[in-house]
């Protein structure tokens, strides 16, 4: 709870600093979904115009614009939580410096994504199987909500194994096999200390489905326990062996301007 009242104290003292990351997040994710919208037109008009059918060829180009989308918003994210470092550290990311290093590092953040999703989708193998070979098993209501109970539970703490992963990619600039393995051992190793900014992070995020409430979450509450996770990952940055922390000078400067 210290942490999140220093992220909060921080936050209000610097707001545009933070702020200015989450709309360069979202005005450049939508720019970059019209122009992915805008390519795939093209293209199909080009086919029209040299007499190409539409049929596999179009679905294989949405599905190739779609994954070049997903990998940048992954981007964008890891981009975000570089601009709420940069906020921290008193400083505010540049555009272009926003975008250059989005697309970049965007394959190393979807990385962290993708074993993410394997993890869940491993995870979820059994019950998918037992579906479908006997389905009569979930015929229980008792059955159902036990087992979504259940799973949520196995996803919330996949998400919170995994949530270090890209504050330490963006701030020591490590690969993200390597972040996924700090991630889960620092989580692990100081469960106390990111275990309860995690879970009012929960909440923060079940208020995005809140109209008008959504904008607050998505400007305020969310960068501000964010930083909490910056903050209490700073303190034991010595966890982080040098090799790794490429970056390692501008955060002994955060660290000892938040202790």
């Amino acid at each position: 709870m210290n942490s999140i009242s220093k992220a909060a104290k921080v936050f209000f003292d610097r707001a545009n600093d933070f702020v200015y990351p989450s709309l360069l997040q979202f005005f450049l994710s939508l720019a970059f979904l019209l122009g992915a919208i805008g390519i795939y037109f093209f293209i199909s008009g080009l086919f029209g115009v040299m007499g190409i059918r539409p049929g596999d060829s179009y679905i294989i180009i949405l599905a190739i614009l779609s994954f070049i989308y997903i990998v940048i918003l992954a981007g964008l994210k890891g981009a975000w939580v570089k601009g709420i470092i940069h906020a921290l550290e008193g400083d505010r990311i540049k555009l272009y410096e926003y975008i250059r290093y989005a697309l970049s590092k965007s394959l190393s953040f979807f990385g962290v994504v993708l074993i993410k999703l394997i993890v869940v989708t491993i995870l979820f193998s059994p019950i998918v199987y037992l579906y479908i070979n006997d389905p009569s098993v979930f015929s229980s209501d008792v059955v159902k909500v036990v087992l979504t109970f259940i799973y949520l539970i196995i996803i919330f703490f996949v998400e919170y194994f995994f949530y270090l992963a890209f504050p330490i990619i963006a701030g020591y600039n490590v690969g993200f096999m390597r972040s996924i393995i700090l991630s889960f051992k620092l989580s692990v190793r100081h469960f106390k200390d990111f275990f309860i900014p995690f879970f009012i992070m929960g909440f923060v995020f079940i208020t995005n489905f809140i109209p008008l409430i959504d904008i607050l979450t998505y400007l305020v509450l969310y960068p501000i326990v964010y930083s909490a996770f910056i903050i209490n990952l700073a303190s034991i940055e010595g966890e982080i062996s040098e090799k790794d922390a490429v970056e390692h000078k501008k955060h002994k400067k955060y660290k000892g301007r938040h202790r």
